[in-house]
């Protein structure tokens, strides 16, 4: 499905990390599927993500954070949060979420 994209190593280590610590969230429901939007800013690349969560279970910017932090004490990429926004879906009950981090 996702055989004509091409990814470098750093590519690689972000997605590894960001998919990991939003699988410890508990987070499955990713809208554009696991690969995430990326294009460069500068000196930086950066990676979104589009997830779903229900309102009665949101989404924790904080333990996100704390938990790609204890990821980025190994290894020499270290993905940082960019930024968490939220937007209401046109289901009740659920929020649509933007996740950015840049390395």
């Amino acid at each position: 499905m996702y055989s004509n994209l091409k990814f470098n190593n750093e590519d690689l280590a972000v997605i590894g990390k960001v998919l990991a610590t939003l699988g410890e969230l508990g987070i499955t429901l990713l809208l554009q599927g696991p690969v995430p939007i990326m294009w460069d800013y500068g000196p930086h690349r950066l990676y979104q993500w589009e997830v779903i969560t229900r309102d009665d279970d949101p989404f924790d910017c904080g333990k996100f954070e704390a938990l790609l932090l204890g990821l980025n004490s190994e290894g020499k990429f270290k993905p940082q949060v960019y930024s968490v926004e939220d937007y209401p879906t046109e289901y009740g009950n659920f929020t649509r979420y933007y996740i950015t981090v840049f390395i």
